[in-house]
């Protein structure tokens, strides 16, 4: 006989099955309302407003990471021979290992020091609060870093080899 934590025996099956009935209870039986910001929403409605905002962030930062990181990744397979390139590369690797709770505090202080140095009472980019205006740039920058890092050195990787392909190198040289 199999026995628990207390010594006492186990009872696999029952106990198996109790622990199903507890989770079903767990991910199934739910209040039909919930308190929200101070004030008593629907369960399905509070779920699909939260679920449409955090679509609609991804959508906008990996808008932004693919834009950028694809600009970026050009920018430095045009100009891999000079400084820049290393610079971009070693840029975009941090950007791939940076934390992204990291980035985002480092982003909220950037935007405070900018705050200060030009003298304003409100800062540049709205650090906290919701909205599908300049309260998403912060968090769509932080969360598309990663991928527009990873996206940079893909597009920096496959350019650099096209650029050194023959056909390239006829093609400049005939002007």
């Amino acid at each position: 006989a199999h026995k628990g934590r207390t010594g006492q025996p186990v009872n696999l099956l029952a106990d198996m099955g109790e622990t199903v009935l507890q989770l079903g209870d767990y991910v199934f039986d739910h209040p039909g309302d919930y308190l929200w910001h101070k004030e008593i929403l629907p369960a399905f409605g509070l779920v699909k407003t939260l679920f449409t905002n955090s679509l609609g962030l991804l959508l906008v930062s990996l808008g932004f990471a693919a834009a950028i990181g694809m600009v970026l990744g050009l920018a430095a397979a045009l100009y891999r021979r000079r400084n820049l390139s290393p610079l971009m590369v070693m840029v975009s690797i941090l950007g791939t290992s940076t934390p992204t709770f990291l980035l985002g505090m480092l982003l909220w202080v950037l935007n405070l020091q900018i705050m200060r140095s030009l003298g304003r009472t409100q800062a540049l980019l709205p650090p906290t609060g919701l909205g599908w205006d300049l309260h998403m740039l912060m968090p769509a920058l932080v969360l598309a870093m990663r991928p527009m890092a990873q996206i940079m050195q893909i597009t920096y990787v496959n350019l650099s080899e096209i650029f050194e392909q023959d056909f390239i190198r006829v093609a400049r040289a005939k002007g």
